[in-house]
């Protein structure tokens, strides 16, 4: 057990550094949809489809973490009850609300005069 997740965190960092380029393409779409005045009109659709870009990398990044593939992490969550499903996503929410918090909070004195 332990080798195998071994070998499924050594596969889930390969395939990282490759979607971890891909993630450099949102910026760069959303940089060009301002500077190019034709694409204004496309602009929501091209972010939208930027931001499935980064699926990949998230997929990769929760094999990297769990040590488990994604998909028998997805049973392993299927299998969860619901209270506990629950309480898992309530602090997940929290923790990410909580971490825009912290982050906007960082930026916004950047942009505020």
């Amino acid at each position: 057990m332990l080798e195998d997740a071994k070998q499924v965190r050594a596969a889930a960092r390969k395939k990282l550094l490759i979607s971890s380029w891909i993630l450099f393409v949102v910026p760069v779409v959303v940089y060009l949809t301002e500077i190019v005045t034709e694409i204004q009109l496309l602009k929501r659709l091209l972010v939208v489809g930027g931001a499935f870009l980064c699926t990949p990398f998230l997929m990769h990044l929760s094999e990297l973490i769990a040590g488990v593939p994604f998909t028998k992490l997805s049973n392993r969550w299927d299998g969860l009850k619901g209270w506990q499903r629950d309480v898992i996503g309530f602090i997940g929410c929290g923790f990410l609300i909580t971490l825009i918090i912290l982050i906007m909070g960082s930026i916004l004195p950047l942009f505020i005069k």
